[in-house]
């Protein structure tokens, strides 16, 4: 969805999408976006709340699961002064926190991507208290008891093959 933000009317625009859409090889479910894009006096804001569904592998467990996020948005954006995209420039702080478009249209789905990926969680779990899979035989703790006994995992152990060398 493209917005021409010099046809945005002077008392804004209320936000309100649904989506799928492929992003980073990952498939996002915008379940929705509900906000409200206007004009400050040189910029544009876009204050809302994004809700999104995508399938992450877990990091302890390595299964695929549905993570959900869900939190409030607060962008900003300026219409580039500069001509060329090659042109490079000195941003002050409060710049950085902007996103320059090259003209008046903004991309809605593609901002509301780079957004989600953004709030996706660094390390993904599939739940907090993730047992994760065993260092000795590889089962997934979530799903059945460790067949390694103490005495396998103390000889078996990387810190003690090394000691043993």
């Amino acid at each position: 969805m493209n917005i021409d933000l010099k046809k945005l009317p002077k008392n804004g625009k209320k936000v309100n999408l649904m989506f799928k859409e492929c992003f980073n090889n990952k498939l996002f479910e915008i379940s929705f976006i509900n906000g409200f894009l206007h004009k400050t006096k040189n910029k544009y804001l876009l204050n809302g709340h994004l809700s999104f569904k995508v399938n992450e592998y877990c990091d302890r467990c390595l299964e695929l699961y549905t993570n959900e996020v869900s939190d409030n948005i607060n962008l900003s954006f300026v219409i580039s002064p500069y001509v060329t995209k090659t042109l490079e420039i000195k941003l002050s702080d409060e710049e950085l926190d902007e996103r320059l478009l090259l003209d008046n249209n903004l991309n809605l789905v593609k901002v509301l991507l780079e957004e989600a990926e953004s709030l996706r969680p660094i390390k993904k779990l599939c739940s907090l208290d993730c047992k994760g899979l065993c260092e000795y035989c590889g089962v997934n703790k979530n799903i059945k008891d460790c067949s390694c006994n103490q005495n396998n995992k103390n000889s078996f152990s990387l810190g003690n093959i090394i000691k043993n060398r």
